[in-house]
């Protein structure tokens, strides 16, 4: 999980913690490219928009660490 944190934080440019929809996509990419989890599925299905709206749980359109911690999990 250490490498998926540091990709997201690596995928979060605008800062604050919360990956939109273009950053998310970036963190898919670079977890798909370490084969973390489900992101090379999700690359191979172009299925970005999916998830993202599944790993948003608040639907606030934004993804946070512990948001996609508890997807993982489920």
């Amino acid at each position: 999980m250490a490498k998926a944190e540091a990709n997201f934080k690596k995928a979060n440019a605008s800062g604050g913690g919360k990956l939109n929809a273009a950053e998310f996509k970036a963190f898919i990419d670079l977890n798909a490219a370490d084969s973390i989890g489900r992101a090379p599925k999700i690359v191979s299905n172009n299925a970005y928009e999916r998830a993202f709206g599944t790993v948003d749980a608040d639907k606030d359109g934004a993804v946070t660490w512990a948001e996609f911690v508890k997807a993982q999990a489920s």
